[in-house]
Parts: C-alpha cells; sequence; structure tokens
C-alpha cells in the first residue's frame, strides 16, 4: 500500500491489517540523518487525511461503515468473477 486510498480500497475488499514499510522507513531515515521527527510525522498526517478523504468521497463516516457497505464495492473482470464462483 502506497497511500489512504489504498487504505481504504484494502478495507472495502475485506482487509484487516496492511502494510507501509517502503514509505515510512524512507521518511524515518531521513529524520534519522537530519535529527528531526518532521518527516515521520508529516508522513502520519498525510496518510490520515487521505484516508479521511477517501471516506468523505465515499460518503461514509467512519472506517466501520466502510468495511460493512457492500454498495460502496466495484468490482470489475478477474476479481469480480474470482469473488462471484
Amino acid at each position: 500500500m502506497r497511500n489512504g486510498i489504498d487504505i481504504a480500497k484494502a478495507i472495502v475488499l475485506g482487509a484487516d491489517i496492511g502494510g507501509f514499510a517502503f514509505k515510512f522507513l524512507k521518511t524515518a531515515w531521513q529524520d534519522y540523518v537530519n535529527n528531526t521527527q518532521i518527516n515521520s510525522i508529516k508522513e502520519i498526517k498525510t496518510l490520515k487525511q487521505e484516508l479521511r478523504s477517501s471516506l468523505w468521497l465515499m460518503n461514509v463516516g467512519n472506517i466501520g461503515d466502510l468495511r460493512n457497505n457492500n454498495n460502496k464495492r466495484v468490482l470489475l473482470g478477474e476479481l469480480y468473477q474470482w469473488i462471484n464462483q
């Protein structure tokens, strides 16, 4: 996963957890080199805002509503066929 939109997509599809190691390790390394915490905090705030924006665009109040609302799913192609087997 790379951003808050990916988090929203994964939750809609039923995920409980996901990984962001690359982005956080990259910003943590920049902070380590510069002896700050600014980049890591900025990355977390950006991720949070992207997820909030995704929820707002789908007219969903919270993560629980997103997980339980099957009307927000748009599945096409092979994924749609695989899920509906």
